[in-house]
């Protein structure tokens, strides 16, 4: 009797673990490069359950502009855009995949400012990294020094993956 109920009361913490674990969700974190209007951009979206938070910069001027957002009635995901100090500059909607156009891309939006007028559109492509361990290897050979201060060069190593064995 004893050891019966000790496993009960495993079982039960397992299912209890199991179901608060289940009803979590693991954020997903995505970066894409592209445009908005005629500038290139960067922007970074993490989606954490329905919220989707980020940021994003200009190319030209390298500071954070910060989204955060979520699907709206239409499924379309709406971020709001916010400077250093937190003052709305501009919302971003983004499509459905099935209402993109023509143009092959990973995320359409319509940007404007916060009273809707001056409308741009993005066009952004998901950039792909390569999460796998790195490490740095010395070179075999030094670089010539060009003004007499020493140099040191080193290269990035990855792991062979086991198809390319």
């Amino acid at each position: 009797m004893p050891g019966q109920r000790i496993l009960i009361i495993a079982i039960l913490f397992v299912l209890i673990q199991t179901t608060s674990v289940a009803g979590q969700t693991t954020p997903t974190t995505k970066i894409y490069r592209g445009r908005l209007g005629d500038q290139h951009i960067q922007m970074e979206l993490t989606r954490d359950g329905d919220i989707t938070t980020g940021r994003y910069f200009y190319d030209q001027f390298q500071k954070d502009l910060r989204l955060e957002g979520r699907n709206d009635k239409d499924r379309r995901l709406e971020l709001r855009e916010t400077d250093a100090t937190g003052r709305h500059t501009g919302t971003f909607v983004c499509k459905r995949e099935d209402e993109r156009g023509p143009i092959d891309m990973d995320l359409e939006c319509d940007w404007s400012k916060p009273n809707g007028s001056g409308q741009l559109t993005a066009w952004l492509t998901e950039q792909s990294i390569d999460a796998r361990p790195m490490r740095l290897a010395p070179t075999k050979r030094p670089l010539a020094p060009s003004s007499g201060a020493r140099s040191v060069r080193a290269w990035v190593a990855l792991p062979r993956s086991n198809a390319t064995r």
